[in-house]
């Protein structure tokens, strides 16, 4: 009879446990998928390649703040994005992007040109 006790005991801890972990990955904010964003890797050179350079990025309008080697990643939601690189000395470079989403890593290289000097007239 006390082994029934300790059985039964042990199956409603079991179901308690269970129940809690239920509600606790229930969420009140609106569920968001994983591939709605995707990683977009941004790598920019120059001609001169002698000097590593940190253009301003700026995406949909909006500076997000500089390219480095430490953060060439850019966190995106899926869809078109209009991607502008700005740096002194060098010619703005820009374009339309479309972000997959994940799994998918997309890479952009972008190769900036040297601006020409002011012509005099």
């Amino acid at each position: 009879m006390k082994a029934k006790v300790v059985k039964w005991a042990a199956v409603k801890i079991v179901l308690l446990m269970l129940g809690a972990a239920a509600i606790s990955c229930v969420s009140e904010s609106p569920a968001v998928s994983k591939s709605q964003y995707g990683n977009l890797e941004v790598v920019v050179t120059t001609p001169e390649a002698k000097e590593p350079i940190f253009p301003a990025i700026f995406v949909d309008g909006k500076r997000l703040g500089n390219v480095s080697y430490r953060k060439p990643v850019l966190y995106l939601r899926r869809g078109t994005h209009q991607i502008r690189v700005e740096s002194a000395g060098y010619e703005p470079w820009e374009d339309e992007v479309y972000i997959l989403g994940d799994p998918n890593q997309q890479y952009l290289h972008i190769h900036l040109k040297k601006a020409e000097p002011p012509k005099a007239t």
